[in-house]
């Protein structure tokens, strides 16, 4: 390869990892539009970036003149070059064609004389599987890979922590994004940051960290601000949505008994006992869903309310069982503070007996 064209793609590489995707697809376009005359193991090396910049451009249509190039070639020469470029093309399709990409990985990944290209095929089955749901398939072949390539040391640690994510193992997922974002940066590799905050906010998700995922959402948002990247956009309006559905309190079930009652929300639950002062105080609530100050103090002390003085024995109450919802995924604002009490927020279905 002549050096001037080596010069001008790693040019293109340095926008692309700078933002400035429609300088790299210039660049991108001029190289890769030699395609038809003579393929070259350099459209295999830098075919990923300009795939992703034709889609976070919105250039989709011109991936299909691409697959038609590569495809006659990989039917004249099946160089393992031609393989790799056409499958990170079909799986960038849309829709993807991912029984065809991972025909051509597997192939390469047991070609002896494309070790090369090893490491990225990996990768690329690791992301099938993940898309079909088989984590323990992805996980194997991600610790299978072998790379000095910090571009791609990278995209490994991302998939480690995206795998520790998948297989509910959130603390592991969580430190490991930490130690990552000590050595990347946004201005480094846009791409990388990226993928590895949405990680981070579904990790969050994952543990109800709410607060946590509004924060990567607004550091996103201010990061990508004037710069409509499509895949961006996207995943941005997937996590507004998770945020959006878990914030939505959903109904509350109790199953109540003789002396012990049971609350359910979602796929967690936890008893009361109907005695009890504290589990009498959440049921009474449950059952009248707002409880004024004076009711609270009768109902629990058999007397009458003493102003401010009980005010912080209610609190204390009250704090107590936020705590308890918690545990079974209900947010603090399940109940609500009002001047003269406290109201329940959630819809609450009673599954038999009676309250």
């Amino acid at each position: 390869m002549e050096s001037k064209n080596r010069t001008q793609l790693e040019e293109a590489k340095a926008y692309f990892y700078a933002w400035r995707l429609v300088e790299a697809y210039n660049i991108f376009r001029r190289y890769f539009d030699r395609l038809p005359f003579k393929p070259e193991k350099e459209h295999a090396e830098y075919i990923g970036m300009f795939v992703r910049t034709l889609v976070e451009l919105g250039k989709e249509y011109e991936l299909k003149f691409y697959v038609s190039e590569l495809e006659k070639w990989h039917e004249r020469t099946r160089l393992p070059e031609v393989q790799y470029s056409l499958g990170v093309v079909y799986r960038y399709l849309n829709p993807p064609k991912l029984e065809a990409c991972r025909a051509l990985f597997e192939e390469i990944v047991k070609n002896p004389h494309a070790k090369s290209l090893h490491p990225k095929a990996r990768m690329l089955l690791a992301d099938y599987y993940m898309m079909k749901d088989d984590v323990a398939s992805a996980h194997l072949i991600v610790n299978s890979i072998e790379t000095s390539d910090l571009t791609t040391c990278t995209l490994v640690a991302i998939w480690k922590n995206f795998i520790a994510y998948r297989e509910g193992k959130n603390d592991l997922a969580e430190q490991g994004l930490n130690e990552m974002f000590k050595n990347l940066t946004a201005e480094q590799d846009w791409y990388g940051f990226f993928s590895g905050k949405v990680i981070q906010a579904l990790n969050y998700l994952d543990q109800k960290k709410l607060s946590q995922v509004k924060e990567i959402l607004t550091e996103i948002r201010q990061l990508f601000s004037g710069r409509h990247f499509r895949t961006v956009q996207e995943q941005l309006q997937r996590l507004e949505g998770l945020l959006q559905k878990e914030e939505t309190l959903g109904s509350v079930y109790i199953t109540s008994g003789l002396n012990e009652s049971t609350v359910a929300y979602r796929d967690k639950s936890f008893s009361l006992q109907n005695k009890d002062p504290r589990d009498k105080l959440l049921l009474l609530l449950l059952k009248k869903r707002f409880l004024e100050k004076s009711m609270i103090v009768k109902a629990l002390y058999q007397r009458t309310y003493q102003g401010e003085v009980d005010d912080k024995l209610i609190y204390y109450h009250i704090h107590a069982l936020r705590k308890r919802l918690k545990a079974v995924g209900l947010p603090s604002e399940a109940i609500l503070n009002e001047e003269n009490g406290y109201r329940w927020v959630p819809e609450v279905e009673i599954r038999e007996g009676d309250l």
